[in-house]
């Protein structure tokens, strides 16, 4: 069928043959349709007959053709592809592959210091020579397709199995909705091991006959001088690097990025400043979504098409801006405490139901995650209608609220709160830590870059606190020098630095902040 993987593959392989697939940013190169096809063949062929008695193939690596390539190929040799955050702590990595209970091989781009056995370097596949009655495998629906590690923002992560039937549905509904049978070009600097790159800007791409841009990494004017030599329509980014394009506008203003059409942002919250400034400075929307792993990629998003006026309510003028309305292969409702559906305006948790759903979390029972039919998503937030459309708002999570002398604080709109008035010229954000005498308090982790002082930051951010009533005012500061407050997609690591306020868990706060550097 038309809508099988394999098949797409092959037919856009016919009929874009000579037309670019892929452009490396760095190294300007790029490759054909064909190109793709061609070496996808040689990877697998290379996998099936030099590892035969492995399950899965994990990929830990940065952007690139080659990071595409044997992309393609674990799916088509009838492997499971499990790609990995190679700058994710080996902790984390040694216990995140230890849950696997098929035999597994590792490819790396870079001769990384991991203590694993069967790491091979991802070379060029361009020598092999494949048999002529070579033929790929097309993947089975009961087979497990892609595993996907949770981020593990707030504890250990869990492996998401997604499976063709769901993928092909959330890429066919993201392909309609952006109106990617257009033959678009998407840039991005967002890692292929991470959904939203994975199945937004690669699997969508190639589907779609359209071109990618990918960046191994983010550098703001690179980006806005292919955008302008391209004539690239779609920039796929993360909120904080959105922030880094309005810091660095002095620079950028004089590249003609006529050709964009809107900015495609998710994976962490936006703020409506962000959204404010982004318009104000290069004229451009934010067309926001909202997704999950466990939802393969995209559940929500802004329609691209939205007037200008309906913009403005639903970006600017609601607390939080919107992620936009349900994509067409799946239901988003909002859950009230007694699983009753949440009323306009009225917050309760997330839900999706649909055939995007995940097929499961390895080796984990899955009742917990569900009510009825519905995936729990552990997002808060709410929906109102507008021009008769439903728009959806992300308020926070079930496990980034505080419990401060009995009030709860949603940390989500403490962030935004702190953001308002004045900009901190930093990224931070808060968290909550264990304390005898309120049960919990709020602390802030910043990232102390290179140009600023402590002392001079820490009077920006406590003069922020001013303006906040008591118990909800953050008493403890943890600026971070050398290491990612945020993963690779964005999110806050508010698990991550709990140990690092835990010293304080005795400690009776009065009106002082304190802070500390690691």
């Amino acid at each position: 069928m038309e809508s099988s993987l394999l098949n797409r593959l092959l037919l856009n392989a016919e009929k874009f043959s000579s037309d670019i697939f892929i452009f490396e940013a760095e190294t300007g190169q790029g490759f054909t349709y064909d190109n793709f096809l061609q070496d996808s063949r040689r990877g697998c062929h290379f996998l099936i007959e030099n590892f035969k008695d492995s399950d899965i193939v994990v990929l830990l690596g940065n952007n690139s053709y080659l990071y595409a390539v044997y992309a393609m190929a674990a799916i088509l040799s009838g492997k499971t592809l499990f790609p990995l955050n190679p700058g994710e702590d080996c902790k984390i990595l040694s216990k995140t592959l230890s849950k696997l209970s098929k035999k597994y091989v590792i490819f790396s781009d870079e001769e990384y210091s991991f203590p694993f056995e069967n790491i091979y370097l991802i070379q060029d596949l361009g020598n092999i020579v494949v048999p002529k009655n070579f033929r790929l495998i097309d993947p089975l629906p009961c087979r497990d397709l892609i595993y996907i590690a949770t981020s593990a923002t707030t504890g250990e992560p869990k492996i998401v199995i997604q499976k063709e039937e769901a993928l092909m549905a959330n890429v066919n509904a993201l392909i309609e909705h952006h109106r990617l049978f257009e033959r678009k070009k998407i840039a991005t600097p967002l890692p292929m091991f991470h959904v939203n790159a994975l199945h937004f800007a690669f699997f969508s791409t190639l589907f779609s006959g359209g071109q990618l841009v990918l960046f191994r990494f983010f550098d703001p004017r690179k980006c806005f001088e292919l955008i302008e030599r391209i004539k690239v329509d779609i920039l796929s980014i993360i909120p904080t690097l959105l922030t880094n394009l309005i810091h660095n506008y002095e620079i950028l203003k004089t590249h003609d990025i006529s050709s964009l059409k809107y900015f495609v942002s998710a994976a962490a919250p936006l703020s409506t400043e962000t959204v404010k400034d982004i318009r104000k400075l290069f004229g451009k929307k934010i067309i926001q979504g909202y997704g999950l792993s466990e939802a393969i990629n995209f559940s929500c998003t802004l329609p691209i098409d939205i007037d200008d006026s309906t913009y403005e309510e639903v970006m600017c003028r609601e607390k939080f801006p919107s992620v936009g309305i349900s994509l067409e292969c799946n239901e988003v409702v909002v859950f009230a405490n007694d699983f009753s559906k949440a009323g306009s305006g009225e917050e309760g948790e997330f839900a999706i139901r649909g055939t995007n759903l995940m097929a499961g979390y390895l080796n984990t029972v899955m009742e917990s995650f569900f009510h009825k039919d519905y995936f729990l998503s552990g997002d808060l937030g709410y929906f109102k209608t507008y021009k008769s459309k439903k728009y959806f708002f992300i308020s926070g999570r079930k496990k980034e609220i505080a419990k401060v002398s009995g009030e709860t604080v949603s940390l989500r709109e403490l962030d935004e709160l702190l953001r308002q008035d004045n900009y901190i010229g930093s990224d931070f954000f808060s968290v909550s830590f264990n304390n005898i005498y309120k049960g919990e308090e709020i602390g802030i982790v910043c990232r102390l870059e290179s140009n600023y002082k402590v002392q001079q930051l820490a009077e920006k951010l406590i003069n922020q606190f001013n303006n906040i009533k008591s118990n909800r005012r953050p008493k403890v500061i943890l600026f971070v020098r050398n290491l990612n407050i945020r993963t690779p997609s964005g999110k806050a690591k508010r698990f991550f630095f709990s140990e690092h306020f835990e010293e304080f868990s005795e400690k009776r706060f009065l009106n002082q902040t304190l802070y500390k550097i690691i």
